[in-house]
Parts: structure tokens; sequence; C-alpha cells
């Protein structure tokens, strides 16, 4: 288990296949004694590219009917799809697709580091993960406030009455009813 409390956090540990003995095993098999099946299934086939259709293509056969029932209005229309070539030898890099807002520009409702003056470093602090310690470094993002307490609740209490975002990554939409610090409490008033 690795030092892991809970079974499903393990992982199984499976020794290396011998290759040789793997394909000595593979060879034993003439392809006389596979089903036509079998061969169609060792074979590579063409890519698929399943995309949602408006309308009825019409009903789908079940492949395993004693399990699932016939489909008799599919909306799924399927067609063979050839991957795109790429010169050989050249790298695609990595990059953001076009398109893609970040900064001041990055849509509402989406985190972003923009607008703040942060300290970023590498630290062993061991965050608590499923009641362990992580054992390696974490990156750790110091915010740098520059404002004094009472700039910060008067810029919070902009807020007081108009949507946010919470919930970060699954954005829920909020009305923003009060703001508190340790030492004031501000609500909306009626």
């Amino acid at each position: 288990m690795n030092g892991k409390k809970n079974a499903w956090e393990g992982i199984a540990l499976i020794p290396f296949i011998d290759q040789l003995r793997l394909v000595d095993a593979i060879d034993t098999i003439h392809p006389s004694q596979l089903t036509p099946d079998e061969i169609l299934r060792n074979q590579f086939g063409p890519s698929h590219l399943y995309q949602f259709s408006d309308k009825s293509v019409g009903s789908f056969k079940s492949p395993l009917p004693d399990i699932f029932s016939d489909i008799p209005d599919c909306y799924v229309s399927e067609s063979v799809y050839t991957l795109p070539e790429y010169p050989a030898g050249k790298h695609l890099g990595f990059k953001l697709c076009k398109g893609v807002q970040m900064g001041r520009f990055t849509p509402k409702g989406f985190p972003t580091l923009y607008y703040l003056n942060f300290m970023a470093e590498f630290k062993a602090i061991h965050v608590n993960i499923f009641g362990n310690g992580s054992r390696k470094e974490s990156l750790l993002l110091r915010i740098e406030n520059n404002e004094d307490e009472k700039t910060m609740l008067e810029r919070a209490k902009q807020f007081i009455g108009k949507k946010c975002f919470v919930n970060w990554p699954y954005h829920k939409e909020a009305l923003v009813m009060g703001v508190s610090t340790a030492t004031h409490k501000f609500f909306k008033t009626k």
C-alpha cells in the first residue's frame, strides 16, 4: 500500500512483461484459430467521429440485447474520421489555442492572477491530502497586500448587492449580501 491508509489509494505493482515471452506466446496461436470478429478486433482501423444530430438518424440495434434495449430514435451520427497528416520530424510544440483570452481579457468569472501582486515559490510544506502529508514540494502563492484594512473594506463595500462568481472552478453566480473581517462587518441594508 506504500503508506496509504485507504485501499483505493493503493497502486497495484505489476512486474514488467517479458516481451520475448509474450511474443513467443502469441506466435503459438495461428490466425486460422481466430474467429473473424477476433481478427477484426486485432487490427488497426479508422477513427470514428460521433456527433449529435438535430434529426433522428434512425434506430440503433443494441450490440448487447440481453443487457441494453435498442434505441428507436438515435440522434447521434457516425462517420469515419481521417486524422490530419503532419510532416514527419516536425514538432507541434505547446501553445494556446487561437482565440484564448488571458490576463485582463479573461472572460468574466474565470480566475486570474493578472491584477494581483504575488510571489511564487516551491516549498515542502506537507499539504494534508487524504490524511497524509504530501511528500513533494508544493507551489505556494503569497499574495502581497499593499492596502490597509480600511481601504480593503471600502473596496469590498462596493460589491455589496452585486453579483459575483463563487465555488471555483464550478462557477456559480451569487449575490454579495455582506462583507466581514476579523474586526468589521458590513451588510446590505434594506
